[in-house]
């Protein structure tokens, strides 16, 4: 008997309906990008590895998969889309090229714990915007972002928006030690407001300095960022103030976009990843335990790969996003099909080409008994049996 054969850890088989379903959504969301004038690229899965180094701001080596090919190379299963696209941009395209658009499909591999239950292959559709920085640009990746997620059929939905600079601006300025930041950063990403009133006293903060620790770990609408100017002027800090302005900007540009009921702002909030050095988002969906929407502006990284350029971009996780939707009962229509049989193969070809020609789907099966078609049909998610014979079409 031949050994039972599996998918590797992290991995999965996806079948007729699902895979549907991921089609279609991806459809959906590449539409809208397309209507914002971003055009498709694609870019391999395998990269060396030097294009995802921690230098760049990228994962952990640990996390990637990553092998020496037969010419000692040092390669890598593509772990995250955006190194890979700012270095084909950089390659490619020059500053006459700017502002340059581009959106990209296709899996992400991340080498996840075996206790940790998440998957190690991950589908994403996202955009990329190449050019001089501005809030702008951010707020149109933003919006872009946000109508693909309404497009896909997902209701119950909000995108938090923060910046990166924010949180670190303010602690450096409070003289603290690295140990003090990095604790007082976990606190204020918990919003753990008790711990952080306890330590304002301690560390003699002035009453001004604590408002300012205490309103990043709040969220809200523009309000909480004209709150946040304000301080920051106050306190004479003009990082912070630029990023609060900065913000208010992009506030000021969603609403043109008439997309802002799904925005909320959180002054606190910490880049995953290093190479964001400017706005940063994440977007949560009913029924994901993980967010279906990840981005934020990456200047940096484009300065590494040798563009003197701006650079945001998105992902939308389509795995993560099909939670959701299923969640939320609101998967696209399932693909539809007609089963044709009956006892005269070339009259089901006739009769299939038929549907064909008037954009309907169609598969023959000869000589199937009724009990047989209805059997085949379910198994294969096909919504109609047709039996034909030379006295015309009856549905079974």
């Amino acid at each position: 008997m031949a050994k039972q054969l599996y998918t590797p850890y992290g991995f999965r088989d996806i079948l007729f309906d699902e895979s549907w379903q991921q089609t279609e959504i991806r459809h959906r969301l590449r539409k809208v990008f397309r209507s914002f004038g971003y055009r498709d690229v694609e870019t391999p899965l395998v990269e060396y590895l030097d294009v995802f180094s921690e230098e760049r701001g990228s994962i952990s080596t640990q996390d990637m998969y990553k092998f020496v090919d037969r010419d000692g190379e040092l390669l890598a299963l593509r772990p995250d889309m955006t190194p890979a696209l700012a270095r084909m941009a950089s390659f490619y395209y020059r500053d006459e090229d700017l502002p340059l658009r581009v959106t990209s499909s296709g899996p992400t591999f991340r080498y996840s714990s075996q206790y940790s239950a998440k998957q190690r292959q991950l589908k994403q559709t996202g955009i990329e915007l190449y050019g001089n920085a501005d809030p702008g640009k951010d707020a149109e990746v933003l919006a872009a972002s946000i109508r693909a997620l309404k497009a896909s059929g997902v209701q119950e939905f909000r995108t938090a928006v923060g910046h990166a600079a924010l949180v670190q601006s303010f602690l450096k300025a409070l003289d603290l030690t690295e140990e003090e930041i990095t604790e007082w950063s976990r606190q204020i990403e918990s919003k753990n407001t008790f711990a952080l009133e306890q330590e304002a006293q301690e560390k003699g903060l002035s009453e001004v300095q604590t408002r300012m620790l205490l309103l990043l770990t709040e969220s809200g609408d523009a309000e909480v960022l004209t709150r946040g100017a304000e301080l920051a002027r106050t306190l004479d800090l003009p990082a912070m103030s630029e990023a609060f302005d900065w913000l208010l900007e992009i506030d000021r540009q969603l609403r043109l976009y008439q997309v802002e009921t799904h925005v909320l702002y959180d002054p606190g909030m910490k880049p995953e990843l290093h190479y964001y050095t400017g706005v940063i988002f994440k977007g949560y969906a009913l029924g994901a335990a993980e967010p279906v929407l990840d981005g934020g502006r990456y200047d940096a990284l484009l300065i590494q790969m040798g563009a003197q350029w701006g650079a945001v971009g998105s992902a939308i996780y389509q795995d993560r996003l099909l939670e959701a939707l299923k969640e939320q009962d609101l998967l696209p229509e399932p693909f539809t099909c007609t089963l044709l049989t009956g006892p005269e193969p070339d009259l089901l070809i006739q009769e299939a080409e038929k549907m064909r020609a008037s954009g309907e789907a169609a598969v023959c099966v000869p000589g199937l008994s009724d009990e047989e078609a209805r059997a085949y049909a379910k198994t294969h998610g096909i919504s109609r049996v047709l039996v034909c014979t030379e006295e015309g079409r009856e549905q079974r």
